[in-house]
């Protein structure tokens, strides 16, 4: 039989094609310079400190628990040592893999190669795919480890062989070691084939269980191996920023649902707009027309719920309560001249204080704070 009719080596030769072709920015743009990029000086510092101390710890800083993008860090700079040009180079291998498994992924479930290739390059060509591709922040390993997971669980309900399930396993609780929204996968698994009645063995039940108990494990681990520098309760996205002000968000979370549909509707429909364009028809007119007419409604419904209210202080029953701006952060000063000190507002009736002294409206601004914050994580979930 050709090589060219089977259907294995028709997936090899993509898949080589997917990478080379995505070598080529690479090539014309030289974009491996050792330089940080954003905050993956954070998770640089912990590559960096495990080459020259043989230990590994998360600095206080960092968003995300991520051993295993570190530990993956450090195997490129063993070579050479630490520099941020091979960190940037192991985060642009993972996200050529991450391409490939598309393209396997797309083919285990039936779609067409066309439409195969041009899904992959879709996201190759993705303006925040492609950046965060040549850095070492955690967004595009932790999609590579999904991808991966979502084609071995694929491959697993389709033969339903143990060991693809053990495959998939395995890239859950990878997912978990780079980001802990990665909890998410290992729930896909047992709400996916418990309801199919699928592998009624103990084995599998067993090996659905461990990516939970993987998340324990670096959870547990974590919490002394953390290099602590300061108190950052009041530094915009550190661990301890959130976990302050995650009580206050829960609250507010009616008002994240409104906001987090307009978030996922623009960053999606940028990501799928050359997939909507190839595929244009009636039948996605009147959809987007449906999708539209249900965030009309979100847009109307939102100030009845303060969703749009981000900017200016009101009165609620003859008190002054502030509730900030939309970009999270501590909770507002009241300055000497009795102004709120995030959005300007006289505040009446309170004392005045010194500049720096703690608002009493910190509540509102915190539960502002922590449902954006909450919303950003969502909408990173969900896309």
């Amino acid at each position: 039989m050709c090589c060219r009719n089977r259907p294995s080596d028709r997936l090899f030769l993509d898949c080589i094609s997917l990478v080379l072709l995505f070598a080529v920015p690479v090539v014309l743009l030289r974009p491996f310079q050792n330089t940080p990029f954003v905050d993956d000086w954070v998770y640089g510092w912990s590559v960096e400190h495990l080459l020259l101390t043989g230990e590994l710890r998360i600095l206080d800083n960092a968003s995300s628990v991520n051993p295993v993008q570190v530990l993956w860090g450090a195997l490129f700079c063993l070579p050479t040592g630490f520099s941020f040009t091979m960190l940037r180079v192991s985060t642009w291998v993972l996200s050529a893999a991450c391409l490939c498994g598309l393209r396997l992924l797309m083919s285990e479930i039936g779609v067409g190669r066309a439409q195969a290739l041009l899904a992959t390059a879709t996201l190759a060509l993705y303006p925040v795919y492609f950046v965060l591709s040549h850095t070492f922040m955690t967004d595009v390993p932790f999609l590579c480890a999904l991808v991966w997971f979502s084609y071995a669980a694929a491959r697993a309900l389709r033969t339903e062989r143990l060991g693809w399930l053990a495959v998939a396993v395995l890239f859950a609780a990878l997912a978990i070691g780079i980001r802990p929204a990665g909890i998410v996968a290992a729930l896909a698994l047992p709400l996916t084939i418990v309801p199919l009645n699928r592998w009624r063995r103990w084995s599998a039940l067993v090996l659905m269980l461990l990516p939970f108990v993987a998340a324990g494990l670096v959870f547990w681990w974590y919490s002394s191996h953390i290099e602590r520098r300061a108190d950052l309760t009041w530094i915009d996205g550190s661990p301890a920023w959130r976990r302050w002000q995650f009580k206050y968000g829960l609250a507010s979370i009616h008002v994240s649902a409104v906001n987090m549909w307009w978030f996922c509707t623009a960053a999606l429909g940028l990501a799928v707009a050359p997939l909507a364009i190839a595929r244009f028809s009636r039948t996605h007119v009147r959809g987007a027309v449906v999708v539209s007419m249900i965030g009309a409604g979100a847009f109307a419904l939102g100030p009845l719920i303060g969703a749009h209210d981000l900017g200016a202080c009101r009165i609620r029953r003859r008190r002054i309560r502030c509730l900030g701006t939309s970009r999270p952060g501590p909770p507002p000063l009241v300055r000497s001249d009795g102004r709120c000190g995030r959005c300007g507002a006289v505040l009446h009736g309170r004392r005045r204080r010194d500049i720096g002294a703690p608002s009493q409206c910190r509540s509102d601004a915190a539960a502002l704070a922590a449902r954006d914050a909450i919303s950003a994580d969502v909408g990173s979930m969900a896309v």
